[in-house]
């Protein structure tokens, strides 16, 4: 895998991962739900979204929506439920997948920790139709002095190391270099790649 697909896998799964809450957390029927068989398509997003719960805060906590197949037919229906600590940031986030009949496909379950206002690490749990767990994943963060992101490493659930991506700042605090680690099976490095970048923040190298 190079550098840049090491980068976007290793996005992705940042972006998806979240949270603090209880496996045991359900969904509550019947709040935003729509009946399935009324749903027309967005000819624009090929997506419906029966609607959203919030909190006193504003903060989104239920969303409902459905898949369409390219034949905007649905695919799946899915529910989304969310929990924030005091400072309203989001610390976990479950996701129901189920086919157009109601009937599990899946369900994922994100969580977030925080400490001094920094995000410090992130799980996201998978699970299949009879909700058996089926993967896992961790990231956990560090930073500099300046609250810049310095290392994000992944891992799998022996605690071995699966990639790591290093941030490193120039006297100006613009980043300057990004390097990405891989490890094999055991956690031992095997692969190292990077990135160079000028002031204003454009890729000037590789190596």
């Amino acid at each position: 895998m190079n550098f840049k697909n090491g980068i976007f896998i290793l996005s992705v799964i940042v972006m998806i991962v979240i949270g603090l809450a209880s496996c045991n957390m359900k969904p509550t029927p019947g709040k935003t739900e729509s009946d399935v068989a009324a749903v027309k398509p967005d000819s624009a997003k090929n997506e419906f979204r029966p609607g959203i719960v919030k909190d006193a805060n504003g903060n989104m906590t239920e969303r409902r929506d459905v898949t369409l197949g390219p034949d905007s037919k649905v695919r799946t229906r899915n529910e989304y439920h969310y929990t924030y600590d005091s400072l309203n940031n989001r610390t976990s986030e479950q996701i129901w997948c189920k086919s157009p009949d109601g009937t599990p496909v899946s369900r994922t379950y994100n969580t977030f920790i925080y400490s001094d206002g920094l995000l410090r690490q992130s799980t996201l749990i998978g699970y299949d139709a009879n909700d058996k767990e089926n993967s896992w994943l961790q990231n956990r963060y560090e930073y500099n002095s300046k609250r810049q992101q310095t290392e994000v490493t992944l891992y799998n659930k022996k605690g071995n190391r699966r990639s790591t991506t290093l941030r490193i700042y120039n006297d100006k605090g613009n980043l300057w270099k990004e390097v990405m680690i891989e490890y094999d099976v055991n956690g031992r490095e095997k692969n190292r790649s990077g990135l160079e970048f000028s002031d204003r923040g454009a890729i000037v190298g590789e190596f």
